[in-house]
């Protein structure tokens, strides 16, 4: 994204994530939800599982999801183990 001005590419990201954009007065650039557009696209949800706490091989998303964590569609899951140690 970075072949445009920045409105252009703030634009972009905008039509992306179904956000709008606007400077401030004093020069800030704020990002708003368009309307119509959920937020739900924009959350990102971290687990933290203590090591072992789960068993089973595949995909993140099939294992969390058989333990009654759901994933809409469009949704991803991967395993980041390590993180925060």
């Amino acid at each position: 994204m970075g072949d445009g001005t920045v409105g252009e590419t703030l634009g972009k990201i905008c039509a992306q994530y179904g956000l709008n954009y606007r400077v401030d007065v004093d020069g800030t650039v704020l990002l708003e939800l368009a309307k119509g557009k959920s937020s739900e696209a924009l959350v990102e949800k971290v687990y933290w599982l203590k090591p072992g706490s789960l068993s089973g091989d595949g995909p993140a998303d099939k294992i969390l999801a058989a333990q009654g964590i759901d994933f809409p569609p469009g949704a991803t899951a991967r395993w980041q183990a390590g993180e925060g140690n």
